[in-house]
C-alpha cells in the first residue's frame, strides 16, 4: 500500500469513527431529546429567513434613497404603495425606515428567544446526561468498581458530561444555526449575481476546507491526549489528598507535585493550541473577505454595467459579507471545537451501555428504604459456594458449606487472602456466586437482593464519614426529613455512643470532618457501628472492624457488640483472636477452602493452624 493510499484509508478511518461517534451522542441525547433538538432546527430554520431577510432589505433601503421613483414606478411595489397609500418619495422613505427597523427588531428579537431556548434545552440535557451517568454507577454491580479508578468516574460524571455539551453538543448546534444561515445568504446572492457569487463562495471554501484539513489531525490528536491528562491530574490529587498523612511523614510530596505538574503541562499544550487554533479563522476570515469583496467588484464593472446600478448590489454583497465574516469563523472555530472535544463521547457512552441494560431489572436505591425485609428465623446457609473476580481465573472461596443459625455469633479467621472478606461480601449480597447457594430459610438469597440487604447491617474495617454531622453519617445517604429519630436514638444507645453525644456541644450536629478526622478511631468505629445497626438489622457483619483499633478500644466496641448478642445473628471477620474468642462457631479458612471449624476451644486443641494463628498476635 502506497503511502498516499495508507492516508487515504486512515482519514476514511478517522471520518468514520466520528460519524460513529456523532452517532453514539445522538444516543446518549435520547429520543426526548432529538425531538427538542428537532423543534430547535426548526426555529434555527425560521431564524436564518429572517436573517436572509434582513440582508436582502438593506440594498433595497438604499435603492429606495437613492432612487425612489424607480421604486414607486416598479410593478410589484404597486401593491403595497396602494395598500400604505404611498404617494411620494417622502412616504416611501418613511415607511422603507419603519419596514427595516421593524425587521431588524423582529429579527434580533427572533434570535434572542432562539439562544434562550437552545441554552435552557443544552443544559438541561447537561444535568439529565450526569444525572442519567451518575445513577449507572451508583447502580452498577460492586465488581464494576473493582476494576475501575475512582478519578476516572469522577471525571466522567463531573467533567466528561460537561465536554459532551459544551464542547461537542453546543459546537454542532452553532455549526447547524450558522450553517442555515450561510446557506440562505449564498442562495440569495446566487439567485441576485450568480458569476460572481460562485466566483467568492468557491475561493472562501477552499481555504475553508484548507484550515480544516491542515489542522484536523493535531486538534484530534491534542483533544484525546487532554482527556488522558484529565484523568491522570484528578488522580494524582484523589491520591495525594487521600493519603496525605504518609506522604507527609515519608516526604513524598515532590512525586505527586512532579507528576501533577507534568499533566498540567500537557493539559495547558492541548489547550493553548485549540485555543490559537479557534482564533486563527478570523483573519484568514477577514483577508478573503477583503479579497472577495474586491472580485465581485471586479467581475461587476466587467459586465459594463451603470455604476449607479451597481451601489445596491455592491450594498448586497458588502452586508452579506460582513454577515458571513463572523458566520465562517463560528463554523469553523465550532468544527475544532467538535474535533477536539469529541472523545469525552466514548467513556461516557461505553459505561451507559455497558451498564444500563445491567441495570434495568435493579431497583433504584432511593427505592430501597420501602423495601419490606426478607424474612429469616431459622438458620443462613452456603451450600457449595464458589466465586471467582471478573478477570480471574483463580478460585477466592471454593465448595463453601457452612451454616449459620440464626442468633448465632460466628467468627471468620485465616491468613490474609483466605477468602473470609469475599466470603462476607457474597453474604452482603455484592457478589453473586459463580456456583452453589446462599440460602435464608431455604430461600436463595439472590432471587430478591435487595429485600435480603435489608436485614444486612455491615461494620467495615474501615468506616466512610463524609464531613457532615453525626446524625447524617448514621442515617447516610437519607434527607434530613427522612431521617427517623427513635432509630437515631436506638441506634446511639446500641453502639454505646450515648455519653459521646452528650458531651459535644453541639451534639448530633456535631460535624465529624472529612473522613472523620475530628473523631479518635473509637468513635469512628462505634458510629459505624451506630450507622449499621439504623435499619435494626436481624444480621450484622464485621469485616476486620476492630483490627485498626488499640487493644482498649477494640475491648469498648466489642462490649458494644456482645450487648447485641442473642438479638442479633453476628458475623465477624478478625486477625486477632481474642476478637472471636466467644463466638459460638469459628471457621478457619486457607486459600479459598474451608478447612476446619468449632469453638476457641475445640480449634486450639485440634488445630495446629489456629494455634499458630493465636502465637502469632
Amino acid at each position: 500500500m502506497t503511502p498516499y493510499e495508507s492516508r487515504k484509508k486512515e482519514l476514511t478511518m478517522d471520518s468514520l469513527t466520528m460519524l460513529q461517534r456523532l452517532k453514539n451522542l445522538l444516543h446518549l441525547i435520547g429520543r426526548p431529546g432529538r425531538i427538542k433538538f428537532a423543534a430547535l432546527l426548526f426555529l434555527m430554520t425560521i431564524n436564518a429567513i429572517l436573517e436572509m431577510a434582513g440582508i436582502g432589505a438593506i440594498p433595497l433601503f438604499i435603492l429606495i434613497l437613492s432612487s425612489p421613483e424607480m421604486v414607486l414606478q416598479h410593478r410589484w411595489a404597486a401593491s403595497l404603495t396602494e395598500l400604505f397609500q404611498i404617494t411620494s418619495s417622502r412616504s416611501l422613505m418613511i415607511w422603507g425606515s419603519i419596514f427595516l427597523v421593524g425587521l431588524f427588531a423582529a429579527k434580533n428579537g427572533f434570535f434572542i428567544l432562539l439562544i434562550y431556548i437552545k441554552t435552557r434545552i443544552i443544559y438541561n440535557e447537561q444535568i439529565r446526561l450526569g444525572d442519567r451517568l451518575f445513577k449507572a454507577y451508583m447502580t452498577a454491580d460492586y465488581t464494576f468498581f473493582l476494576n475501575r479508578n475512582s478519578a476516572e468516574l469522577l471525571r466522567n460524571v463531573h467533567n466528561e458530561t460537561k465536554v459532551i455539551i459544551n464542547g461537542v453538543t453546543m459546537p454542532l448546534l452553532q455549526i447547524v444555526l450558522d450553517g442555515l444561515v450561510l446557506a440562505m445568504i449564498v442562495g440569495l446572492l446566487l439567485s441576485v449575481e450568480p458569476l460572481a457569487s460562485l466566483l467568492t463562495f468557491t475561493v472562501m471554501g477552499a481555504v475553508s476546507l484548507f484550515f480544516v484539513r491542515a489542522t484536523g489531525e493535531k486538534t484530534k490528536s491534542y483533544g484525546k491526549e487532554e482527556q488522558a491528562h484529565r484523568r491522570k491530574m484528578r488522580k494524582v490529587v484523589l491520591e495525594g489528598i487521600a493519603g496525605i498523612k504518609d506522604i507527609k511523614v515519608l516526604g513524598r510530596e515532590g512525586g505527586f507535585l512532579g507528576r501533577y505538574h507534568f499533566s498540567a503541562v500537557r493539559t495547558a499544550m492541548a489547550l493553548r493550541y485549540k485555543q490559537m487554533i479557534t482564533q486563527l479563522p478570523k483573519p484568514f476570515m477577514e483577508m478573503i473577505t477583503l479579497a472577495g469583496m474586491m472580485m465581485i467588484a471586479l467581475v461587476l464593472l466587467a459586465t459594463d454595467r451603470q455604476i449607479s446600478s451597481l451601489i445596491p448590489l455592491l450594498a448586497l454583497f458588502g452586508a452579506a459579507i460582513v454577515r458571513l465574516l463572523p458566520v465562517l469563523k463560528t463554523i469553523l472555530s465550532s468544527f475544532v471545537d467538535v474535533r477536539y472535544h469529541i472523545y469525552a463521547v466514548d467513556p461516557v457512552y461505553n459505561d451507559l451501555m455497558s451498564l444500563e441494560k445491567k441495570n434495568q431489572a435493579r431497583p433504584d436505591g432511593e427505592k430501597h428504604a420501602g423495601i419490606q425485609a426478607y424474612p429469616f428465623v431459622s438458620k443462613i446457609e452456603f451450600k457449595d459456594v464458589s466465586y471467582h473476580y471478573p478477570q480471574s481465573h483463580v478460585q477466592a472461596v471454593r465448595n463453601i458449606h457452612l451454616d449459620i443459625p440464626k442468633g448465632a455469633v460466628i467468627g471468620l479467621v485465616g491468613p490474609s487472602g483466605a477468602g473470609k472478606t469475599t466470603l462476607v461480601d457474597i453474604l452482603l449480597g455484592l457478589l453473586e456466586p459463580q456456583s452453589g447457594q446462599v440460602l435464608a430459610d431455604d430461600q436463595n438469597i439472590f432471587e430478591d437482593i435487595r429485600r435480603w440487604q435489608r436485614n444486612v447491617g455491615y461494620i467495615p474495617q474501615f468506616i466512610h464519614l463524609s464531613d457532615d454531622t453525626i446524625r447524617r453519617n448514621i442515617a447516610l445517604g437519607l434527607r434530613d426529613d427522612e431521617i427517623d429519630e427513635v432509630k437515631i436514638t436506638d441506634a446511639l444507645l446500641a453502639a454505646q455512643l450515648e455519653g459521646l453525644i452528650s458531651e459535644l456541644p453541639e451534639g448530633l450536629n456535631t460535624v465529624v470532618g472529612e473522613r472523620g478526622t475530628r473523631l479518635s478511631g473509637g468513635q469512628r468505629q462505634r458510629i459505624g457501628i451506630a450507622r449499621a445497626l439504623y435499619n435494626n438489622p436481624r444480621v450484622l457483619i464485621m469485616d476486620e472492624a476492630t483490627s485498626a483499633l488499640d487493644n482498649i478500644t477494640e475491648k469498648y466496641v466489642i462490649e458494644s457488640i456482645e450487648k447485641l448478642r442473642g438479638d442479633r445473628t453476628i458475623v465477624m471477620i478478625a486477625h486477632r483472636l481474642t476478637t472471636v474468642r466467644s463466638c459460638d462457631m469459628i471457621y478457619l479458612f486457607d486459600q479459598g477452602k474451608l478447612v476446619e471449624r468449632g469453638t476457641y476451644d475445640s480449634l486450639m486443641k485440634s488445630s495446629e493452624a489456629f494455634r499458630k494463628m493465636n502465637l502469632l498476635e
